[in-house]
C-alpha cells in the first residue's frame, strides 16, 4: 500500500501538539493519549486497510514521539488482551523502529530543522533538507509558515 500524508489527531492524542511540563502528571497524560490513538490504528484503522506492517524512525530528540514508539511497541504487537481493547479478530501489526538518517553524526527530524528555524538558523538547515525543500524555504510562500513556526513553541 502507498503511503501518504502522516495525519495524528489532537482529538485522540491533544499532548502531541505541546511541550509537556516536565512533571509526573503531563507525561502519565502523553501515554494516556498515545495509548489511546494507538489502540484507536490497531483496533478500527489497521483492520479496515488490512495493515500488517508500521515504520517509524528512531526519536532521539523528542520525548513525546519516543514514548509514543514505545507504546506502539506494546499495543500493536499484542496477543489478545482486553486492557487496549483488542480480540482475536484484532491482528497484531509488526513494528520495524528504523534508525534515524544521521549527517555528520547528528539525527535528522523535522523537529530539529523547526528548531534552527526557531532559532534563526537558516544557513544550518540547508545542510538537513533536500534541494527541493530547501528551495521551497527561500520562496515567499514559505515566509508565512517560517513565520509560524518561529511564533510556535511547539515541538510539533
Amino acid at each position: 500500500m502507498k503511503g501518504g500524508p502522516y495525519i495524528i489527531s489532537s482529538a485522540t492524542f491533544p499532548t502531541y501538539f505541546i511541550r509537556p511540563d516536565v512533571n509526573k502528571a503531563s507525561w502519565k497524560a502523553v501515554r494516556m493519549h498515545a495509548s489511546l490513538d494507538v489502540s484507536i490504528f490497531r483496533t478500527h484503522i489497521a483492520p479496515a486497510l488490512k495493515v500488517t506492517d508500521r515504520f517509524v524512525g528512531t526519536e532521539p530528540y523528542c520525548p513525546t514521539t519516543s514514548i509514543y514508539n514505545d507504546i506502539m511497541k506494546i499495543i500493536l504487537q499484542a496477543k489478545e488482551t482486553e486492557a487496549f481493547g483488542l480480540d482475536a479478530k484484532t491482528p497484531p501489526v509488526a513494528l520495524h523502529e528504523i534508525p534515524r538518517f544521521e549527517l555528520w553524526g547528528t539525527p535528522v527530524s523535522a523537529s530539529k530543522v523547526r528548531d534552527m528555524i526557531r532559532e534563526g538558523n537558516l544557513s544550518e538547515v540547508q545542510k538537513f533538507v533536500p534541494g527541493t525543500t530547501w528551495d521551497w524555504l527561500k520562496s515567499e510562500e514559505a515566509a508565512p509558515v517560517i513565520e509560524r513556526i518561529r511564533q510556535s513553541d511547539s515541538r510539533h
